[in-house]
């Protein structure tokens, strides 16, 4: 997400003709499958005219169009009253639909993008990433890249370095660039594009899915074999899969309730009643007597009779009705030597004796440098915790701003002010596009075009920055 407002920040601060946008046209996980797109493949720009843009406020055709100005058919010199970009095509040569969504208005306007000549106020129907620009300065749309078509004199659309190799599929007559391996859509007929990628399960049928999607007790595959033989789980009798944890819980989570079959059982101790062993101490009576919560490990009774939690005894709150809980329990002493504090408040990360001793030399806890402890678990984390960030300060998925507001590491020198004040993108590395523009190196390779040639996109058998 950060990436695709990349190009607009760009825009808002150094003018459209200095920045790219990217050339998926969405994050990565916003590709559908089935789309045979490539790392370099997008929806955005057109060499020939239509609707462009980032998909609202424009139609490409049909009814329910927009009504336009007046427009001058370029075949014939018939003016057309309110004809320009309203859906209809009422020029013989479609020339009064040959319009552009500005990208940063938002605005429909006629004309084409990326034909040298500035339709939109904001030129976004000519800026760097909506097009490229070949060696002997023609302008495309970025949708002609890697399209197996050469529309370059110089052939430099088709590129290998951008587009990648072009690998055959073992029909030996379906090919796909090398980018378009492991990314979750299926090229080759029996998707052998997408076997043994660590990040892609491929089902019976060459489906491929993600391969989290295993064992999440989804079935993704039509057969739901990325089901089969999970650990921790139970196999209905009538096909289904549960985690094995819903066995014997009460509820009928197999559509045939084999879930529920041949579980243990707890005896009540009057009235020849019988529950679910899981029943038993869950602090809700399932025997009518109440015996299911009797002797439980996890309980204390209170001189009432009442049930509560074993871990609320002694920790400072009168749970019971009559305080039972709370009385004989064991103390701290402070170092002042005058203060107690019951022992069970002791490493609970909250200071209750004055000098705070309660919460020294805890295990589990790390030491602020005002004396505070938190958890050790809330280091690196991303939260600044401590009031100089100390927690976060040395840890390598994180950065900590001058105003101790911690940051991900990655988005040191990716081109946006994060800290307020910019000091992550202070000192970065660069990488100079061959017209001489500079770009934080990190934009490089990234799937986003920001050099009006593409070169930074120029990383296939290449080395990575």
């Amino acid at each position: 997400m950060r990436a695709m407002w990349r190009g607009l920040v760009c825009a808002l601060a150094l003018g459209a003709s200095a920045c790219g946008t990217s050339l998926q046209g969405a994050s990565d996980d916003d590709t559908a499958p089935g789309s045979g797109s490539t790392d370099t493949d997008v929806e955005l720009g057109d060499t020939g005219g239509g609707v462009i843009g980032p998909g609202g406020g424009g139609t490409s055709g049909g009814g329910g169009g927009l009504d336009g100005p007046t427009v001058v058919c370029e075949a014939t010199g018939q003016a057309v009253p309110g004809a320009a970009c309203d859906g209809v095509v009422d020029c013989t040569d479609g020339s009064d639909e040959r319009c552009t969504i500005c990208y940063l208005d938002e605005v429909l306007v006629q004309g084409a993008a990326c034909d040298g000549v500035v339709d939109c106020a904001d030129g976004t129907d000519e800026i760097t990433g909506i097009c490229v620009e070949c060696a002997d300065g023609t302008l495309l749309g970025t949708q002609a890249l890697c399209d197996g078509v050469v529309d370059c004199a110089d052939g430099s659309d088709e590129r290998e370095t951008l587009c990648g190799v072009v690998e055959t599929c073992p029909d030996g007559v379906t090919t796909y660039r090398s980018p378009q391996a492991c990314d979750l859509v299926a090229d080759c007929p029996d998707a052998a594009d997408e076997q043994g990628c660590p990040s892609v399960f491929v089902c019976d049928d060459a489906t491929p899915v993600p391969a989290d999607y295993v064992c999440d007790f989804f079935a993704d595959c039509a057969g739901g074999e990325d089901e089969a033989g999970c650990p921790d789980t139970f196999t209905c009798a009538s096909g289904g899969v549960i985690p094995d944890a819903w066995l014997c819980d009460g509820d009928e989570d197999c559509a045939d309730a084999s879930d529920e079959a041949g579980c243990p059982t707890f005896a009540c101790a009057t009235g020849g009643q019988t529950v679910l062993e899981s029943a038993r101490c869950d602090f809700a009576p399932d025997c009518a007597d109440g015996s299911d919560e009797l002797d439980c490990d996890n309980a204390f009774t209170c001189a009432d009779g009442a049930v509560i939690l074993a871990e609320w005894r002694c920790d400072g709150d009168d749970d019971c009705a009559d305080g039972s809980d709370e009385a004989d329990c064991p103390t701290f002493a402070c170092a002042d030597g005058v203060t107690t504090v019951l022992d069970g408040q002791r490493c609970d990360f909250d200071a209750d004796c004055p000098d705070g001793s309660d919460e020294v030399g805890c295990e589990g806890a790390f030491s602020c440098d005002d004396g505070s402890t938190i958890p050790d678990f809330w280091v690196c984390d991303l939260f600044t915790d401590c009031p100089t960030a100390e927690d976060e300060l040395g840890c390598p998925e994180t950065y900590v701003c001058d105003d101790f507001e911690s940051l991900p590491a990655s988005w040191q020198c990716d081109g946006l002010d994060d800290c307020t004040g910019a000091e992550d993108e202070t000192d970065c590395p660069t990488f100079t596009c061959d017209d001489g523009l500079e770009i934080v190196a990190s934009w490089q390779c990234d799937g986003f075009i920001d050099c009006r040639g593409a070169e930074d996109e120029d990383c296939y058998g290449a080395p990575a920055p």
